[in-house]
């Protein structure tokens, strides 16, 4: 075999085993899941969280998401000060952007911070 059909044939082996990881450990892609989604009680405009749920109800890590839940809190404006990325047992987990929660601290409504 040639070196470079050998490298295809390996980079292609590699995608197929980051897609069964992936798909792996019940984890499902969250276009498959349904979501179930909690409005904040002081303004029902506001989303808490919203969780990746399977036909049952039950919580599911999403495979493209890297977790089961994204919670929400706000700023008296209204804004998201704090969001925090939850498996299904409500501990926090890195999502597949890297981390598990952000900050963020505005200056006139605008983002003047962030913190991961």
């Amino acid at each position: 075999m040639k070196r470079r059909t050998v490298i295809l044939i390996l980079a292609a082996a590699c995608a197929l085993i980051c897609v069964l990881f992936a798909l792996g450990a019940g984890a499902e892609v969250s276009s498959n899941l349904q979501v179930k989604t909690v409005y904040c009680k002081s303004n029902q405009k506001l989303v808490e969280s919203k969780t990746y749920v399977d036909a049952d109800g039950n919580p599911v890590v999403a495979a493209d998401k890297g977790y089961a839940t994204i919670a929400y809190q706000y700023t008296t404006a209204n804004q998201v000060k704090r969001l925090e990325l939850l498996d299904t047992e409500g501990n926090l987990v890195n999502g597949k952007e890297g981390y598990a929660v952000r900050t963020t601290k505005y200056v006139d409504k605008k983002v003047s911070e962030q913190c991961y």
